[in-house]
């Protein structure tokens, strides 16, 4: 079965924001062992620049990385990875989203004082192992290190309990 921590039909507060190369990151976990095939971000209505999304551990070494399709309309993109992704339970990984052209959607305070939980998956609350809403101003897809506000930048991860790439909840997932 498929999890991701927002389902959807559930869009962030602003969309459109920001004008220079910017990865944002989301920090999270699984209390189950599994498997992540790719990570959804949300996008409004601008899709003009080159937009990555990789999948990290928590100290910065990339696991899969995948370019993000720019044919769906407005709302959750998706990137899927070449192959499932291993991850162990109750470890800290990283999604991140890169945008040549800075353009993402944004939450501020959301991680301020509390997680968001779906299923096995737990974005993190600011404090739980650093800060929540990671970024860099990069040209480049780097490691976000930076915090502001423990904004949520509407990145989730797509995991499954097994390997075999079965989705529910969100239809067919089309090829990269």
């Amino acid at each position: 079965m498929t999890h991701v921590l927002w389902e959807p039909t559930v869009p962030p507060v602003v969309t459109d924001t920001g004008s220079a190369g910017v990865v944002m990151g989301l920090k999270f976990r699984s209390t189950l062992p599994g498997f992540v095939t790719g990570i959804r971000t949300y996008v409004g209505a601008v899709r003009a620049g080159v937009r990555t999304a990789n999948l990290w551990t928590r100290t910065g070494s990339i696991l899969a990385s995948a370019t993000l399709s720019t044919e769906q309309p407005v709302g959750w993109m998706w990137a899927n990875f070449a192959a499932p992704v291993p991850i162990e339970a109750n470890t800290t990984y990283v999604a991140t989203h890169h945008s040549t052209t800075g353009i993402f959607s944004v939450t501020l305070d959301y991680f301020a004082t509390t997680a968001h939980t779906n299923g096995p998956l737990t974005a993190l609350a600011t404090g739980t192992d650093g800060g929540n809403g990671v970024y860099s101003y990069n040209a480049a897809h780097i490691f976000p290190t930076l915090t502001s506000r423990a904004a949520c930048y509407w990145i989730t991860p797509v995991f499954e309990t097994s390997a075999d790439g079965t989705v529910n909840g969100w239809g067919p997932v089309p090829p990269n």
